[in-house]
């Protein structure tokens, strides 16, 4: 029986692999059906689902998804095939992949939802789109810091992202408090964020908190630190 695996690699690609990461639709299609798959995944744990995604190969991921049903595996990191999706801003693979019933709601190893992903990297179309496959509970998934994706985009400045969750998420969610005891504001260093937040928090007028970058620019500016 033929195998898909080519001579040693140093990283143990196969040809399947190889076909997928160079988005040649053909080859994979006959390697699948013509040969059995003893080496489905590399050698960092993804599929050729995952690769496709990776490498924004749209018409693969849609055969892979349908014809495959992998879209569940967890590669390195956990990360599913939406995660990758999600981390890398591919927004019509994002769709592809929930329109193919990927779980919306899986978690890596550090309990992060896609959304949570998609904030980080201030991926605004792809958090609209994850939303809108979601519940308002799926929203304030948290890791396994207890920080919600609202969290995450406070934190890195990703200010339409911050937009986009707060038309989801009441006050409560927004003065959710992570294993610290600290809310989304409590990471924003933002000036904008910072007001979208204490708006959503039904205090807009609020003095503003002084970001952590701040005030240690203004520490080391005027002597103040030990030493």
């Amino acid at each position: 029986m033929a195998s898909l695996r080519l001579s040693p690699m140093k990283f143990e690609y196969t040809g399947l692999h190889l076909a997928v990461i160079f988005g040649h639709e053909a080859i994979v299609r006959m390697l699948l059906s013509k040969t059995e798959v003893t080496d489905w995944t590399t050698w960092r744990k993804e599929t050729p689902l995952h690769l496709a995604v990776q490498h924004g190969h749209d018409t693969l991921v849609r055969f892979l998804a349908q014809e495959r049903g992998s879209s569940e595996e967890k590669g390195r990191n956990g990360y599913t095939a939406l995660h990758v999706a999600a981390l890398k801003g591919r927004d019509t693979i994002v769709q592809l992949l929930i329109e193919n019933g990927a779980h919306v709601k899986a978690q890596d190893f550090n309990e992060r939802t896609a959304l949570h992903l998609a904030a980080m990297e201030g991926h605004a179309d792809v958090t609209m789109t994850l939303l809108s496959a979601m519940d308002s509970s799926d929203i304030i998934m948290r890791d396994v810091r207890s920080l919600t994706a609202l969290h995450y985009a406070a934190h890195y400045d990703k200010r339409d992202v911050v937009k986009c969750l707060l038309q989801r998420m009441n006050e409560g969610d927004v003065a959710l408090k992570d294993r610290e005891g600290k809310t989304a504001l409590c990471y924003a260093e933002d000036m904008v964020v910072q007001k979208m937040l204490l708006k959503a928090l039904g205090d807009p007028d609020r003095e503003m908190p002084i970001a952590s970058r701040q005030l240690q620019a203004m520490e080391l500016l005027f002597g103040l630190t030990a030493g």
